[in-house]
């Protein structure tokens, strides 16, 4: 199956089509005037809630190349690539108990330390 979708290289700030075709384990991306690169599917991650429309955006890796699909093709790698989710949701829930522990001891303090002083 040859498909076509946009592909970000993550240093251009420029939107290339380029032709998507799946041989076994193996994502080939084909630019007209490029080499064709090999995404393996297990390093590939669909990024949260970032594509519009029906739209499914896959990246390899941690890197920042970005690969935007819809229709059928978007269906498909919707399907084939595991979604991600988001690292900062944990570590903000804890930032704010922590946060609104530290408030509580720092009211505590000012009651019952510095107010029967004065």
């Amino acid at each position: 199956m040859t498909a076509f979708a946009d592909y970000y290289d993550g240093r251009a700030a420029k939107r290339r089509r380029v032709s998507l075709r799946i041989d076994g384990q193996t994502l080939l991306i084909e630019e007209p005037e490029a080499d064709p690169l090999r995404w393996n599917m297990s390093d590939l991650r669909q990024l949260p809630d970032r594509a519009l429309g029906g739209m499914v955006v896959v990246a390899l890796g941690a890197g920042p190349e970005r690969l935007v699909a819809g229709g059928d093709v978007g269906a498909h790698l919707k399907r084939l690539v595991p979604r991600e989710r988001p690292a900062e949701a944990r570590p903000l829930f804890r930032a704010a108990i922590v946060t609104s522990l530290v408030g509580t001891a720092f009211l505590a303090a000012l009651f019952f330390v510095v107010l029967p002083v004065l």
